[in-house]
């Protein structure tokens, strides 16, 4: 007979024990996951943790100038802002600079945490530039030149009126200036990230879904500003902007909110916005208003912040409004909206101006103002962009040597990131351009003594061309105190020309005539036995002749004794002579006929500037050239 069914009353123990510990674990994990959502829910909205570890480590992202070259450093590779403002190209510049005789005299050290930051793949975190420029100073570091860009920008957060700050929170991120997360991380927004993210998976398995953009203020920043080419090319890429926007901002501690304001000031003064015929590359709101619609940046600022209490007033208002809306929203394509499809961004404005009221930004009035005016967008064939340069003759001297010197064309070279030190006095530089210019006037150069004899004919003072360079000795050498002309053209006389000027010519025969005798000095002296031979020879040259028989009457002549007796010989001035040269026969004349019948020194010749001796010096130098280089001189005559 078949006994009733037997249970293990162990067995179902067991099996009811594990079932209860499956249980408590998976309500363990439950706990566990809702307590991590918790977390980074509250994260995502306080940025506790992130305030409470990021601001010492960012604080430890230091470095100094100091003196000599540096050994720790690193430059950026890319990024529109690096390159722009000649970051990238620093160590090819350096080597060039070295190559022509400059020293690295200071230079950054970077710290530990802040090399081993960079060398991970992070931007360098510092207190950025928004507007940097070529600088000229003078000797004494007055400005020549400044070439600050962008051109018009808000001085600080206060500056910028409150409807265009509201504007760009609107549309780029509402909740940036929150009050009540004092602490929160600007660079972050975890719902879109997570959005955008979702998206890119999406596509990546081709399912369709729709696109979303992650951005911050802070992550288009560095994007625009360090990214390659100023874009986002993966995630990867988008990591790296947050991660290294995050460290920027809490660099001056937990509190975020300066930073968040100065985000927001940043922004507006560097944003890209395509680029115009005569000005180049675009930046900012500022430069945006001026180059696209001829807008003066201090005007619209004062009417956005007036109080219209007329049509007229309101219409300025109104317009000022369109004008930058147009600009905060064109920003996402600016060469599509602001060169192309300019239609398209005035139906985007018209929608934003309705967005704004609705939610109360601005008020009825205003957005009627700014809805019935249209953009009046910049005629670049009548009225160009194109920023007036100074043409001061000693700037354009410097900007050309640096061109020359860096290696970048001068449209690059007034957008580095430099200030340049020369040893220019700007005040006397402006003096000496002015008089010079004021000499073309007949009564100004008649009482300079420019007008007689000799000199200029009446009518003749507006045709002449002077140019000036003034050197000061100082103990360092020679120092280019004044370099200018009176051309009035951005052609330099003294940088651009090769003239072939009598006095310059003089002294080109002087410096000939003294090194031969040098060389001569230099060869002969100490050798009385080579000297008797010499003198010997029938053709030896008048010059050289002249040399050996001054060491031969006084072997212990010196060079500064034989030099000092070469300036006391004479030459005559007599124009009469026909002097055979390479372009046939030539006669000269000298400046003044009394000269004619003189025999002045060599020293005379050169304070009074008198031609003739020159000519025979000259003739000196080839002879003595000629017999050194054809001993035989018959011999050669006679070998066709």
């Amino acid at each position: 007979m078949a006994g009733p069914p037997i249970y293990s009353t162990h067995s179902w123990q067991s099996t009811g024990a594990a079932r209860g510990r499956r249980w408590r674990r998976r309500a363990g994990w439950l706990l566990f996951l809702v307590l991590v959502l918790g977390m980074l829910h509250v994260e995502a909205r306080t940025s506790y943790l992130q305030a409470l570890l990021l601001p010492d480590y960012a604080q430890s992202l230091r470095f100094e100038v100091k003196e000599g070259p540096s050994d720790a450093i690193r430059f950026p590779r890319w990024g529109p802002f690096d390159l722009r403002m000649g970051y990238v190209r620093l160590p090819a510049m350096l080597e060039r600079l070295q190559q022509n005789d400059f020293v690295i005299d200071r230079q950054a050290r970077m710290s530990p945490e802040m090399i081993r930051y960079v060398d991970a793949g992070l931007y360098a975190a510092f207190r950025e530039k928004t507007r940097a420029g070529l600088i000229i100073n003078d000797h004494q570091d007055r400005t020549q030149y400044d070439f600050r860009y962008p051109r018009q920008a808000f001085n600080s957060f206060a500056d910028i009126p409150p409807v265009v700050a509201d504007t760009l929170l609107f549309v780029e991120d509402r909740k940036l200036l929150d009050p009540q997360s004092p602490r929160k991380n600007p660079a972050v927004n975890w719902g879109r990230f997570l959005k955008a993210t979702l998206a890119k998976v999406g596509d990546s398995m081709n399912i369709d879904t729709p696109s979303m953009g992650g951005s911050t203020l802070a992550t288009q920043i560095e994007k625009y500003r360090h990214s390659e080419d100023g874009i986002t090319g993966s995630i990867g890429e988008k990591l790296r902007q947050m991660a290294s926007a995050s460290v920027r901002v809490y660099q001056q501690g937990a509190d975020t909110m300066p930073a968040r304001r100065r985000l927001v000031l940043d922004y507006l003064n560097t944003v890209p916005l395509s680029a115009a015929p005569g000005h180049g590359e675009v930046n900012g709101i500022g430069d945006g208003l001026q180059v696209w619609f001829a807008a003066d940046l201090d005007e619209v600022k004062a009417a956005l912040l007036s109080k219209p209490i007329g049509a007229e007033e309101l219409e300025l208002q109104g317009r000022a409004l369109r004008q930058v809306v147009a600009l905060i929203v064109a920003q996402r394509r600016p060469s599509y909206y602001l060169v192309q499809r300019r239609d398209q961004l005035e139906e985007l404005v018209d929608a934003h101006l309705r967005l704004l009221r609705s939610k109360e930004l601005i008020g009825q009035e205003l957005l009627q103002a700014a809805l019935e005016t249209r953009l009046q967008f910049r005629d670049f064939a009548r009225n160009r962009a194109v920023r007036p340069v100074d043409s001061g003759k000693g700037v354009n001297m410097v900007r050309s040597r640096l061109m020359s010197l860096l290696g970048v064309p001068l449209y690059d070279l007034d957008r580095l990131d430099l200030v340049a030190q020369t040893t220019l006095d700007g005040p006397l530089q402006q003096e000496v351009t002015q008089f010079l210019r004021d000499l073309g006037d007949p009564e100004t150069a008649r009482r300079s003594g420019l007008v007689g004899e000799y000199l200029l004919k009446p009518g003749q003072t507006a045709d002449l061309r002077y140019s000036f360079t003034l050197f000061e000795r100082t103990p360092h050498g020679s120092m280019v105190r004044v370099q200018t002309d009176n051309t009035d053209m951005p052609f330099d006389i003294n940088e651009g020309s090769k003239l072939e000027l009598g006095s310059t010519a003089k002294v080109r025969v002087l410096v000939s005539y003294l090194g031969v005798i040098a060389e001569m000095h230099e060869d002969v002296a100490g050798k009385p036995d080579f000297i008797r031979a010499q003198l010997r020879d029938p053709d030896l040259d008048r010059l050289g002749r002249w040399v050996l028989e001054r060491h031969r009457d006084d072997p212990d002549i010196s060079l500064q004794e034989l030099l000092a007796e070469a300036m006391e010989r004479r030459h005559s001035a007599h124009p009469g002579e026909v002097f055979i040269t390479g372009g046939g026969a030539h006669t000269f004349g000298n400046f003044k006929r009394e000269d004619n019948d003189r025999l002045p020194t060599v020293r005379e010749s050169l304070r009074e500037s008198i031609n003739l001796p020159f000519v025979r010096m000259l003739r000196e130098v080839i002879s003595h050239i000629t017999y050194q280089q054809w001993s035989d001189l018959q011999a050669v005559r006679k070998d066709d």
